[in-house]
């Protein structure tokens, strides 16, 4: 027999209680002390918004109506009513008195009207069941809930003449000091009688220090008798204001759920440790031990052993299985099946019977058939397995091909030796064998044994080489000023910290280099690039240098991940300078011994310099960037005649076509003309660049795409400079997405939705790698 942990939330109406009852659920309130965006009656409490709860308590009455008065500022609430009553507006949030009086007179009935709050969740039917029956016996124009606490502050008190008999109710704001000290309080659940409510809600007024209209003034107001009944459980009337009341709350209503599943034959090893939430069932004879969390429409079976430290979500476990140390959402179990320790069913897993899953495996929307074993380290994904197959360690679906998930089926009996990868989609027939370490790409028959290993290499002295490398000088990473995170970010590809070094400024603004640590006969890497402020950083990466050599520096080798001044790599007028080649010599002369450079404006500036350049491109991650898209009729575009290369590099790998972008400057970052040159009306234009600077040319580029009928525009480029008002421009251009480099730090007060960042790190990194082990630095781009 399966038991429901919810407390009596699903009760079978009565006709007892039935008979014109009206119930007002009060849930308007802003719930400034919450500090949340989320309105406070759809806070959960074990699983289930506080809301719900109330509404739970109110169908123990089997009402006639229910209403539920919402703040209409506050989303969702009407949702999640979810036509369990009907809901009405309180616009301005007036005091309680004023939330009761929006029911409208169609609503109105002169029989009884019960009236509780949205944020009291631990209510429980039976007592309003209990408050209602009273209040029909009394004959009581109204009837009370009261609670003795011994912490009543936050309630209203309730006032007693000297023989007890009930005088009034006054509010804590309003409430002189020793009628604070009076520990019998108000709970706010109230049953009307309707004939006698409603004429006096005309009377309420709001004379009172908060100016609100108080519910509790309609009892002074009504001529009748006034009824007060006592909760037996002071907890029950515990209103949540703030999140300690919540956790509180919370602690209680598992508490009760706990208690009705242990009541009902269900051993509950450590309770203190154990979540369930209201909604969850649980079969007897299961045992649940510490560290378990069980949430959402979770359902365990009867005879089951669920943890330690296991968590179930929206899941279903059969009869007699047991789940240990293992997390399970959206998954399907069924009877004596054992998962874990350490594994994870993903949703959309279901395991037939006597299935066994064993340590750190993870399964996902795959179907496990009868009888078969996953007994540890494996990975099944998009799988359907028959019946009484053997999975062994190692093995994994390889289910994700770039683009979409596709299936393995595995067919019964198979047997599968440790270390096979199935590429799907693919199909292994009944009975069929594979050999261990085997890539199985291709369909194997049923009966069929499948082998992929490739055959075993014997290398002559490789010991003696790889003891040689190991002589190598030490590899140390140092960063300056301009790009800490990208240096960090490089270090940990690396596995190798960053070196300490101090950089200090004089009064005067002049620099100071202190390197912590030795580095003679080192190989080291400075990073330093060279953005904004760009005169500051080179002087900076000239220092450093300068102290590298000085501190006999087996090699200095300046990786610069952007490199300024490089738009002056030629004379475009008489007396200009060449900047770039000026930067070069510098660096060259300050003692670099070689470079690193990332998507220089130029390829030419590689010559300028007198000592190996690796110049890397940011191609690669643009190229995935854009394929991830998967958009439908793609064009890749060139903001100008002199980028035409670097788009068609990047075309060709997407096999997509190209145009490019006819532009006039008459000075540096104006351009006064633009002209579209290639077709792309009716598709998605992607623009690709090294740079983006004031951001000027991409506005006007994307105008143009835009007036040439482009579907979308979107902007790729490896430094994102965004110099001045660039960012401002560019989000308000008719222009998707920004996608930039972390080759430059984007500051806080430039950071956008519409700017995206990929980081050159791991480029950067296997560069140093490589450059260190003396290995091709080309390579990475075959």
């Amino acid at each position: 027999m399966r038991v429901n942990a919810s407390a009596g939330s699903k009760q079978a109406h009565s006709s007892e209680t039935r008979g014109g009852v009206t119930v007002v659920v009060l849930a308007a309130g802003n719930g400034i002390r919450m500090n949340s965006r989320i309105p406070k009656v759809l806070h959960p409490v074990a699983g289930r918004p506080m809301l719900l709860w109330s509404l739970a308590a109110a169908r123990a009455l089997d009402p006639e109506r229910t209403i539920v008065v919402t703040n209409p500022k506050q989303d969702g609430v009407t949702a999640a009513v979810n036509g369990e009553g009907q809901t009405v507006p309180q616009r301005d949030q007036l005091g309680t008195g004023h939330a009761l009086a929006q029911v409208s007179a169609d609503h109105r009935s002169l029989g009884p009207v019960v009236v509780i709050y949205g944020d009291a969740p631990l209510l429980r039917g039976e007592t309003l069941k209990r408050l209602l029956e009273e209040h029909r016996k009394s004959g009581a124009s109204v009837t009370l809930l009261t609670a003795t606490l011994d912490e009543p502050t936050g309630y209203g008190r309730i006032l007693r003449s000297r023989t007890g008999v009930f005088r009034a109710i006054v509010e804590e704001k309003d409430a002189a000091d020793a009628e604070r000290d009076i520990r019998e309080v108000n709970a706010g659940v109230y049953a009307f009688t309707g004939k006698d409510l409603w004429p006096a809600l005309l009377k309420l007024e709001n004379k009172n220090r908060a100016a609100e209209y108080y519910l509790t003034d309609v009892v002074r107001l009504i001529k009748g008798k006034v009824n007060t009944v006592a909760v037996e459980d002071g907890t029950e009337v515990l209103g949540i204001n703030d999140r300690r009341q919540l956790a509180e709350a919370e602690r209680l209503m598992r508490q009760r759920i706990l208690d009705k599943l242990m009541r009902d034959g269900v051993t509950i090893t450590d309770p203190n440790t154990t979540f369930i939430d209201a909604d969850v069932e649980v079969g007897t004879d299961s045992v649940i031990h510490p560290f378990t969390t069980i949430t959402g429409a979770s359902v365990v079976g009867e005879d089951c052993v669920i943890g330690p430290m296991t968590q179930l979500r929206d899941s279903t476990v059969g009869d007699g299985s047991r789940i240990e140390r293992a997390h399970l959402e959206k998954a399907t179990v069924a009877a004596n099946v054992t998962v874990g320790p350490f594994s994870r069913l993903r949703p959309g897993t279901e395991l037939a019977e006597g299935v066994r899953i064993g340590t750190h495996t993870e399964i996902k929307n795959s179907k496990i058939g009868a009888g078969s074993a996953v007994p540890h380290f494996s990975y099944l994904g998009d799988a359907v397995v028959g019946a009484n197959v053997n999975i062994g360690a190692g093995s994994i679906t390889a289910n994700w091909d770039g683009f979409e998930k596709n299936q393995t089926e595995i067919g019964d009996r198979a047997y599968i030796s440790c270390d096979t990868i199935f590429v799907a989609p693919v199909r292994v027939g009944s009975d069929a064998t594979t050999a261990a370490d085997t890539v199985v790409s291709k369909d194997v028959p049923a009966g069929s044994l499948a082998i992929g290993r490739p055959e075993m290499k014997i290398v002559e002295g490789y010991t003696a080489r790889r003891r040689a490398r190991r002589k190598r000088p030490d590899l140390r990473l140092l960063a300056g000023e301009s790009n800490p995170e990208l240096a960090r970010k490089i270090g940990e590809a690396l596995g190798e910290p960053v070196s300490p070094m101090r950089v200090t400024h004089f009064a005067d603004g002049e620099y100071d280099v202190k390197i912590a640590d030795s580095v003679r006969g080192a190989d080291v890497f400075l990073l330093q690039g060279t953005c904004q402020p760009v005169s500051e950083n080179l002087i900076q990466l000239f220092i450093i240098l300068d102290a590298l050599r000085r501190a006999s520096a087996g090699r200095v080798t300046a990786v610069i991940p952007y490199y300024g001044y490089a738009r002056k790599e030629k004379k475009t007028q008489a007396r200009d300078p060449i900047s770039a080649k000026l930067m070069a010599d510098i660096i060259t002369l300050a003692g670099a011994n070689r470079v690193i450079a990332l998507d220089l404006h130029a390829d030419a500036i590689q010559g300028f310099f007198d000592i190996p350049v690796d110049h890397l491109t940011a191609e690669k991650l643009i190229v995935d960037y854009i394929r991830k898209l998967r958009l439908p009729n793609a064009v890749v575009v060139s903001p100008d005649i002199g980028g035409a290369k670097r788009v068609g590099d990047v075309a060709r790998h997407l096999d997509l076509p190209i145009a490019f972008v006819y532009k006039r400057r008459p000075k540096d970052d104006v351009v006064s003309e633009q002209r579209v040159v290639g077709e792309v009306a009716g598709m998605d234009a992607v623009v690709v660049d090294d740079l983006i600077s004031t951001g000027g040319t991409l506005v006007g580029v994307s105008k143009a795409l835009r007036a040439e009928g482009a579907t979308s525009v979107r902007v790729l480029a490896t430094h994102g400079v965004l110099a001045g008002s660039a960012v401002e421009k560019l989000v308000n251009a008719p222009i998707e997405e920004i996608v930039i480099t972390d080759s430059i730090p984007l500051p806080a007060d430039k950071q956008h939705p519409k700017i995206k960042i990929l980081s050159v790190a791991p480029l950067l990194a296997e560069a140093i790698r490589r450059v260190h082990e003396d290995r091709s630095v080309s390579e990475l781009f075959k």
